[in-house]
């Protein structure tokens, strides 16, 4: 009786004192198995064992790489190109000595250029990879003044070729440089002309006696494409030219003496594409060799200049 006296004063003084309820509420209740309280970014739902199972947001998918800009359409390196044009072009030679010299302003003729990038639909470096190459003629005479007003006039065989390998690297849409290794070549001749000795042939002579040149040269150079707007390119090309051979048959430049050349070409021009196949464009350029002479004997001259000059105007047929 006393012990239960004693429990029945003590929750009396539990239930009176303040604040008892407010602590009764914030008690801790039991948890039981598969009944847990739901947290932040939980589901409710519970596994197999009972546990809540959260699920977190997924993540942002990562943006995609810009794709890199395609080169403009003017400068743009292509499957295959032709292009066909017009030329005139003037020739200077003379030598360090009285010899005969000749002077042509203007021979018209006619040029071709093609030019390849086959692996341009590959991927990594091997698509920059191409080939080139090109062949020019001029149509036209040599002519000699004579006494009494008269004139000597003898047709001429002038041309020019090339072959290169090429790799067109595009640092910028804008901007396409192509450098090239490759072969060269250069004949000039004088039909019917007086056979005869370079040293032999001078100034006060009254037959057309002009050494023929032919020559074959290694050449490195380089090609710049810029382009002025989507349709307008600026182009400048510039090649250095080193002899592997020079003619040295009767009346040719070299029939007295070993000859080395050494030669620079460059040209301006520019390049407007009406659509992607199809360019007109225009050109001037010059090209000059310096012939130098290694015989062991006098000759009566040591060197000669030769230069080719004019201007070019064509059209251009593209591939993709």
């Amino acid at each position: 009786m006393t012990a239960t006296r004693y429990i029945g004063a003590a929750v009396a003084i539990a239930i009176a004192l303040p604040g008892s309820a407010a602590l009764a509420q914030i008690a801790p209740r039991p948890i039981t198995r598969g009944h847990l309280p739901a947290t932040a970014g939980s589901t409710g739902s519970t596994g197999s064992a009972g546990s809540a199972v959260a699920t977190e947001p997924s993540p942002d998918p990562t943006p995609a790489a810009p794709a890199p800009e395609l080169p403009w359409t003017c400068v743009a390196p292509r499957l295959a190109s032709l292009a066909l044009g017009a030329t005139s072009v003037g020739r200077s030679f003379k030598y360090d000595a009285h010899l005969q010299r000749e002077s042509t302003l203007a021979r018209p003729g006619v040029v071709v250029q093609v030019e390849a990038f086959p692996l341009l639909a590959l991927g990594g470096l091997a698509r920059g990879l191409g080939l080139a190459a090109s062949y020019a003629k001029e149509l036209g005479k040599a002519n000699l003044q004579q006494a009494a007003n008269a004139t000597l006039s003898l047709p001429v065989n002038q041309d020019r070729w090339t072959a290169a390998l090429r790799y067109a690297f595009v640092p910028s849409p804008r901007v396409v440089v192509v450098p090239s290794l490759g072969l060269a070549g250069s004949r000039f001749a004088v039909r019917d002309a007086t056979e005869t000795l370079p040293s032999l042939c001078t100034s006060t002579s009254t037959d057309i006696c002009l050494a023929a040149v032919r020559l074959l040269a290694v050449t490195a150079g380089s090609a710049l494409r810029l382009g002025l707007s989507p349709n307008l390119a600026l182009t400048a090309n510039a090649t250095v030219l080193a002899s592997l051979s020079l003619g040295a048959a009767p009346g040719e430049l070299a029939a007295e003496s070993r000859a080395r050349s050494f030669g620079v070409s460059a040209d301006l021009g520019l390049a407007f594409t009406f659509v992607r196949a199809l360019a007109i464009t225009t050109a001037v350029g010059v090209t000059t060799f310096q012939h130098s002479f290694h015989g062991g004997q006098d000759l009566g001259y040591s060197s000669a200049s030769e230069t080719y000059y004019g201007i070019t105007v064509g059209v251009v047929f593209s591939a993709p």
